[in-house]
């Protein structure tokens, strides 16, 4: 084979061009995005609608029902659901594996112009498309550092969040958008007294269109005067309650009546929907989802130190602390350190064999220069294919590691046997290469074509499992053009000129004393079962049975992706729809009761359930409400859900449920099965889930 000649003859060559894997594998290696698993995407768009002050019924009856009807034939739609909620509404389409999303987005626009009429003081619907990647890389919390501040509450801080706080986090590279929980927004009320309405035979619907109208500026274009051009603008919004007075709502007689005829206007806060706790304490939260195909490392590094900024300019002076509840990154250190260990090992274990069994230094290095040449290729083919370093593609490296010895094994044995024979470092090295190159291509060939069908599914376990399938096939293609250059270029330089009669081996290479006695054992056994028929139907049925066996009992238990070691518990409440605002806020106080004998816990402490917590939050919206707590002994995190489960237990009306935090899933619902009770009676629907509930609760005490 010419490849393999002239390797062996411009040996520079070969060099160099190891010397550039290594190079443009070492820029790969920097340029290839870290994040916890890889992104696996199915086409969905989210279809936000807000009407302020709108009850749950209404947002359905007169917005979502209305969307629907005009998305439900989109094509290539595969799942529609709608959520109704106070002022908002929020309709989730998913399509089929392969839609366009682009197309899907002008799509969903053009059929929701199509929407007969809206609530005359609701907002455009706002269309956005989704990933994983939306999923938040770290939560955040602002609250006053002295608890008994006498500052104004902290859930007025919202505008100073959104206005201040996440355009700083927003302009870190890296960083998509940030979502803020809790709190309440600045704005004006307008208070009218019904009596002077009475008088002036007004109406609440005449007041709010006449506010309504006036609060905008409108444009009156432009003029040439001289040299300069003029535009002209009509300012009409309100920027102080002044403002509002002094609008004009009617006419009586020729008189004008205004606002302030009629009651006044202050500036106050919008009723609060959601709230968040802290170990007690009442903050306003936020969360970053980072950009895709970013480096999650460098965008957490970067946000770390904008919330240092943060903190010294401009929350500390104003008491106030904004700290950093989650962090992704630690998982994800601690999963890349433990892979990235096992490939060390993996190939120290692999050179230590080797070693045990060649017993010559200069042949196992040949064969062990295999390994991180086909390792750092890897780095570029998944660059190149647009790959990120993540749990699987790393699990991928590391079950690769053992895989590409075997080339080089093999054409390093032939290579050596025909220098035994006799045969000068560069013939040997020809001859033995080019004798078992076929082999060696047909083994590669078997191993990449069990692996590379799964480039082409294009279904969720296909976009999981494709950076493993490329690991895995890059590596093991890359040690085959290993085995047949850079393994003859190197011994025909290194093996020497040592000539041994081929009588003088004992199995292709000098074996050590150990290794030489258990070659001789397993023979000696093969041997013995080849010498009658009897032994060696007892055999296969022995071993066959054992292995059925043995394989029925170390099964473990069946999941579709694994759970990961989060050292989080989750937890998802449901509440009754009819509790109020206090009532819901009270809640967090059950936590705060059942959760107080741990706080000051130790991680050594072994009576203590998970070691004690090292920090929780809990949050209420709509009709439930959701919380994580944190364990100081991150391998004892699942002792805390007997803990959570009981506070919830005493919540009147109140539904848990509990997991761990997934690596593979977001939210407190991850791995749930959905089960969708439909009719068209509400009230008998919610008869019936809550027969329902109470059997499932029953049946699987632990869901």
């Amino acid at each position: 084979m010419k490849l393999i000649d002239n390797a062996i003859k411009y040996r520079v060559s070969t060099a160099v061009g190891v010397l550039l894997v290594a190079l443009f594998g070492g820029i790969s290696l920097s340029r290839i995005p870290v994040q916890l698993i890889p992104t696996v995407e199915k086409p969905a768009i989210r279809v936000q609608t807000q009407w302020p002050g709108a009850l749950p019924a209404e947002v359905e009856r007169q917005i979502v029902q209305e969307q629907e009807e005009q998305l439900k034939s989109l094509e290539g739609l595969e799942d529609i659901q709608s959520t109704s909620n106070y002022g908002r509404a929020q309709v989730n389409l998913t399509f089929q594996i392969g839609t366009n999303v682009d197309r899907a987005l002008l799509d969903v626009s053009n059929r929701l112009q199509q929407v007969p009429r809206y609530p005359q003081d609701s907002l455009k619907p706002r269309i956005r498309a989704t990933s994983t990647e939306d999923a938040a890389i770290g939560w955040f919390a602002l609250y006053y550092s002295d608890p008994d501040s006498e500052n104004e509450p902290i859930a007025y801080k919202r505008d100073f969040m959104e206005d201040v706080i996440a355009p700083a986090l927003e302009r870190v590279p890296g960083v998509s958008a940030t979502n803020q929980f809790a709190g309440v927004r600045h704005e004006m009320h307008f208070y009218a007294d019904p009596v002077r309405l009475a008088t002036r035979k007004l109406t609440i619907a005449q007041v709010a269109a006449a506010l309504g109208g006036e609060n905008a500026s409108v444009s009156g274009g432009d003029f040439d005067e001289g040299k300069a051009n003029y535009s002209v603008r009509t300012v009409g919004e309100y920027s102080s309650p002044e403002d509002v007075e002094g609008v004009v709502i009617a006419y009586r007689n020729g008189v004008p009546i205004l606002a302030r005829d009629i009651g006044y206007a202050r500036l106050g806060f919008e009723k609060k929907h959601n709230v968040a706790f802290i170990e007690g304490r009442e903050v306003v939260m936020l969360n970053v989802a980072k950009a895709p195909g970013a480096n999650l490392l460098e965008v957490m590094a970067g946000v770390k130190e904008a919330v240092k900024q943060i903190n010294e300019q401009v929350a500390n002076p104003r008491g106030m602390q904004f700290a950093q509840l989650t962090d992704s990154t630690e998982y994800i250190d601690g999963a890349i350190e433990l892979l990235t260990s096992a490939v060390y090992v993996g190939a120290g274990l692999a050179v230590v064999v080797l070693l045990l069994f060649l017993r010559s230094f200069t042949s196992t290095l040949v064969i062990a220069i295999a390994m991180p040449i086909s390792v750092i290729g890897t780095f570029i083919v998944m660059d190149l294919s647009g790959r990120s370093f993540n749990v699987i593609s790393l699990a991928g490296v590391a079950f690769a590691v053992g895989m590409v010895v075997d080339n080089s094994i093999v054409a390093l044995e032939d290579i050596f046997r025909h220098h035994q024979m006799g045969k000068s470092a560069v013939r040997a090295a020809s001859d033995g290469a080019q004798e078992v190159w076929g082999a060696i291509l047909a083994s590669t060939l078997t191993t990449v074509a069990v692996f590379l069908p799964v480039l082409f599914i294009e279904e969720e376990a296909g976009q999981l499992f494709r950076d493993i399938a490329i690991a895995i096939s890059a590596s093991v293609t890359l040690s085959m053009i290993v085995a047949i250059t850079v393994i003859p270029s190197l011994s025909s330089k290194i093996l020497g000129r040592r000539s041994v009669k081929s009588s003088d081996r004992k199995g292709g290479v000098e074996a050590s004393w150990f290794a030489g006695k258990v070659t001789q054992g397993i023979a000696r056994f093969v041997c013995w079962i080849c010498g009658g028929t009897i032994r060696r139907l007892v055999v296969v049925s022995v071993l066959t049975a054992a292995a059925v066996f043995g394989s029925l009992q170390l099964i473990p238990q069946v999941e579709y992706l694994p759970a990961g070691n989060s050292n989080f518990v989750l937890g998802n409440i449901s509440l009754p729809s009819n509790y109020s605002r206090p009532t819901m806020e009270s809640l967090a106080g059950y936590f705060d009761a059942e959760l107080a004998p741990l706080k000051d816990c130790s991680a050594q402490d072994l009576d203590c359930p998970g070691g004690g917590y090292s920090r929780y939050f809990f949050v209420t919206f709509g009709t439930g409400a959701f919380f994580g707590v944190q364990a100081n002994d991150p391998l004892r995190v699942l002792e805390l859900v007997p803990v959570l489960r009981g506070a919830t237990a005493n919540m009147p009306g109140a539904i848990g449920g509990f997991r761990q935090g997934s690596l593979f899933q977001s939210g407190p619902s991850g791995g749930a099965i959905d089960l969708d009770i439909v009719g068209p009676d509400f009230d008998r629907l919610q008869e019936l889930s809550g027969i329902v509930l109470a059997k499932l609760q029953e049946e699987v005490p632990a869901a």
